[in-house]
């Protein structure tokens, strides 16, 4: 009988326990909400796409390519959910100025500047009056633009098509280096090698990175204030000389959401972006994010 009331007494001290447990944890979310919230607050949530290949049947679409008809539902979603589509121009006005954003701002990127972001991406955008960023691999800007190769499956936007883009006021045409853009260099796209000096790697930043600057301006008439890292390489020893170059806005390949100030320049910086492969709609990417 005893022995009966000691296992309940020990049953009901485990139970309060677990009781006391459960409720300082949740009371520990409670207050990494409340810091998340207290630091977010007056900002404004920004998610980004990032797309790459846009070809014409979805027979060809993979992790790196998306089909028009995915593009498309992507831009239906989007505009039919309240998102505004904005500029990098945009940002870097409201986190120095302070000048608003819309409600519900989503920023479209397309990294490398295939031809098919020309062909099949930019007549969608017009369509559907929404803003992008192109970030052009320089070198094969200039190897297109020379051979005129049109094929949608691998050329590359020239520099007529990049002009054409910008005056439409849908597009900018902005730096993810001149040839930076492999990994068969010794380098991971424009990330520092290793036991290479901070000198010599800033050297590299500006004789490639500072090379498309340049190239930019020559045939486009601007110097781009926005920076894509190939395959989202970052190091820290790379953010001092792309700021000396002029990049006011960098893109990762983090996934987040991301929370930006007016007066916080720095907050610019090393933007997440979420990769949009044909498998995973926009509708699922940020439904999961919001």
């Amino acid at each position: 009988m005893y022995v009966i009331k000691l296992k309940t007494i020990l049953c009901y001290v485990l139970i309060f326990a677990t009781i006391i447990s459960a409720a300082k944890i949740c009371e520990g979310i409670s207050d990494a909400r409340a810091v998340t919230a207290e630091a977010e607050e007056g900002s404004v949530a920004l998610p980004i796409l990032m797309y790459h290949s846009v070809c014409e049947k979805a027979g060809k679409a993979a992790k790196f390519i998306v089909s028009e008809q995915d593009l498309r539902a992507d831009f239906e979603y989007i505009k039919n959910s309240g998102y505004t589509t904005v500029s990098s121009a945009e940002l870097i006005d409201f986190a120095e100025n302070g000048t608003p954003l819309p409600e519900k701002p989503i920023m479209i990127t397309f990294d490398d500047g295939y031809y098919n972001n020309y062909k099949i991406a930019f007549p969608l955008l017009k369509e559907y009056n929404m803003k992008a960023v192109i970030s052009i691999i320089g070198r094969y800007t200039d190897l297109y633009s020379e051979n005129n190769e049109e094929d949608v499956s691998y050329s590359h936007i020239t520099w007529n098509e990049a002009q054409e883009m910008i005056d439409s006021g849908l597009v900018e045409i902005q730096n993810h280096s001149y040839n930076s853009h492999t990994t068969d260099k010794g380098r991971n796209g424009t990330k520092k090698k290793k036991g290479e000096s901070e000198a010599a790697y800033a050297e590299y930043i500006y004789s490639d990175i500072g090379k498309l600057q340049d190239e930019i301006n020559q045939h486009l008439g601007y110097r781009p204030e926005l920076f894509a890292y190939p395959f989202g390489s970052v190091c820290e020893a790379s953010y001092e000389p792309l700021k000396q170059l002029g990049f006011k806005v960098t893109l990762s390949c983090e996934e987040k959401v991301n929370h930006i100030k007016p007066g916080d320049k720095d907050g610019l910086y090393m933007l997440g972006r979420y990769l949009r492969p044909h498998s995973r709609s926009a509708e699922k990417i940020l439904k999961k994010a919001e």
